[in-house]
């Protein structure tokens, strides 16, 4: 999509490098210390349309070189549909991939609970008493769902399949 993509940041409480703190621990030469450099985790900011639908980002990520430089990385992340809030991901090769945490933002127009996604909207009683079609919102677009008549203010009528890619 043109231009610089995403820099991904994670807050490691002052260390530059993550790798950093962890040789501070276990020391350099320790077999856990490596494999941890091997996969590093990232975060990555979604929009809740982004996380619903599936998108290819391009990221720039910092790591260091056998020599101890800092070097940049431009990697493209294919984020599959269906993804929440704190979902961590694998990408890349095994031994030198990464793992992504993906920080998911909220919908001003949906409310979503895993899988399931909530629209809300807004009837007068005769339409309640005598039932009615209405036009509603989901994240594929809107759709008409009959409400019977006699249902209660605050019911929720289910619509299969209109939730969140599993």
């Amino acid at each position: 999509s043109g231009g610089a993509g995403p820099n991904i940041q994670f807050d490691f409480g002052g260390f530059e490098d993550p790798f950093e703190l962890f040789e501070q621990i276990f020391g350099g030469g320790s077999p856990f210390g490596q494999q941890f450099r091997r996969r590093p985790t990232y975060s990555l900011n979604l929009t809740f349309d982004e996380a619903i639908h599936g998108v290819t980002k391009e990221v720039e990520i910092e790591s260091r070189n056998a020599e101890g430089r800092l070097e940049r990385k431009r990697m493209k992340i294919k984020v599959p549909a269906g993804v929440d809030n704190g979902t961590k991901m694998r990408f890349g090769p095994p031994a030198g991939g990464l793992d992504i945490a993906f920080n998911v933002g909220r919908s001003p127009e949906f409310l979503r609970e895993g899988a399931d996604i909530f629209s809300e909207i807004t009837v007068n009683i005769p339409q309640l008493v005598l039932g009615d079609i209405f036009e509603v919102n989901t994240v594929t677009g809107k759709v008409k769902v009959k409400v019977p008549p006699g249902t209660q203010p605050g019911s929720l009528v289910k619509l299969k399949g209109k939730g969140a890619p599993r």
